[in-house]
């Protein structure tokens, strides 16, 4: 996978030679005119920050009061940065070093730039990556038509309100999160995704799509796969999107085959099921299928019947037999949301779908809330 770095300096000739050499070295360069204000207006429009910043600080009058300002706007990711300045202070470097900021001295030797950015390349290498399970929340269900989407959208929104999200639609079938967010397809992604290894943070900055949330990304991209996916890059994949994001929540089908792959590096499972017997049936099929590969404690479960679709009486003791982990009852909904969504799918262009799509997903996520001030809900559990 590349990496990337963006340097800023009003400098042209440092922009230029450090361009010069770290393109190079590999790296995947962008500059821009400016110190470190110019750096920080600039992180607010960053999708994917880079693996490597170099910024030239010569016009600072307290670099580390400036670092610190850069560390506070920027994302959580973890990026390996390098100071320019123009004074030879030994002790500034030594201060610099201890806060993780390699220093180097104007005028620039090649030598010098060479080795700071190779440092910083082996601290960042994406290939030595792994997952942070804390960051992903996966939801998926025991069968179709579990609300497993309008969960996942919820949480999505949720998280959102404190860090930035991307919202991960693996169901390449049926997927509906495009749809919700106003159609943002996400083109091409269906095709990158199987073979995932080939994803770097330069493609993915140029698949992942805004939503109306400026907080919230998205991949969604319903497409044919024009063969099998290929798991073996996914593990890095989901590391890359852990690393550019605070959090990464995953619509995951019951039919993707990537299951086995991604439940494991799931820090939370939401597994949806229906309020019957079988759904009882189907939750106990699924823990003993999947349970064993999931982290410890990673399980919760949602009895969902808040689409409105009539269910027959079950006692809660038929899912709490068959599973340790929590569950969380979203009731019924006496307004036949369900219904709308199916008679608004046929006026997709119109966007009645997506208009009712989104009530839907309201309705859910406050149910999930007013369960959670009881103590016992899905957001309190996730925040657990």
């Amino acid at each position: 996978m590349a990496q990337t770095v963006n340097i800023y300096s009003p400098d042209e000739d440092v922009r230029n030679n450090t361009r010069t050499i770290s393109g190079s070295l590999g790296l995947v360069c962008k500059t821009a005119e400016g110190g470190v204000d110019a750096l920080i207006e600039d992180m607010n429009e960053w999708v994917m920050p880079p693996h490597i910043l170099v910024i030239d600080m010569s016009a600072s009058d307290d670099v580390p009061a400036d670092l610190e300002r850069i560390a506070a706007a920027g994302p959580s990711a973890e990026i390996s940065t390098i100071a320019i300045g123009d004074v030879e202070d030994l002790r500034l470097a030594r201060r610099l070093r201890k806060l993780g900021v390699d220093y180097v001295c104007k005028p620039l030797e090649r030598e010098d730039l060479v080795d700071a950015l190779t440092a910083a390349m082996a601290s960042t290498d994406p290939e030595k990556a792994t997952v942070d399970a804390s960051k992903i929340t996966t939801v998926t269900g025991t069968e179709g038509g579990t609300g497993v989407s309008t969960i996942a959208a919820a949480i999505a929104s949720r998280k959102a309100e404190s860090g930035r999200v991307l919202l991960l639609d693996l169901d390449f079938i049926c997927g509906t999160q495009y749809v919700l967010h106003g159609g943002l397809k996400t083109e091409g992604f269906c095709s990158a995704i199987q073979v995932p290894a080939r994803l770097d943070s330069v493609s993915l900055e140029r698949l992942v799509n805004r939503t109306g949330n400026p907080n919230l990304y998205l991949l969604s991209d319903p497409g044919l796969l024009r063969s099998p996916p290929d798991p073996g890059g996914l593990s890095g994949f989901l590391s890359l999107c852990a690393r550019a994001f605070d959090h990464v929540v995953i619509d995951l089908p019951r039919h993707c085959e990537w299951g086995s792959v991604v439940l494991p590096l799931s820090g939370s499972v939401v597994v949806a099921t229906r309020p019957s017997f079988a759904g009882a049936v189907q939750l106990a099929e699924f823990v003993e299928a999947k349970g064993a590969g999931l982290v410890d404690d990673a399980l919760v479960v949602v009895v969902n019947d808040s689409n409105g679709a009539k269910s027959e009486s079950i006692e809660k003791s038929a899912f709490s037999e068959r599973t340790t982990a929590p569950i969380i009852y979203l009731p019924h909904d006496p307004v036949s949301l369900y219904r709308e969504v199916l008679d608004g799918e046929m006026r997709l262009q119109t966007g009645a779908f997506s208009k009712h799509f989104r009530k839907l997903v309201a309705v859910t996520a406050g149910k999930a809330e007013e369960e959670s001030k009881s103590g016992g809900g899905l957001f309190s559990w996730l925040n657990s």
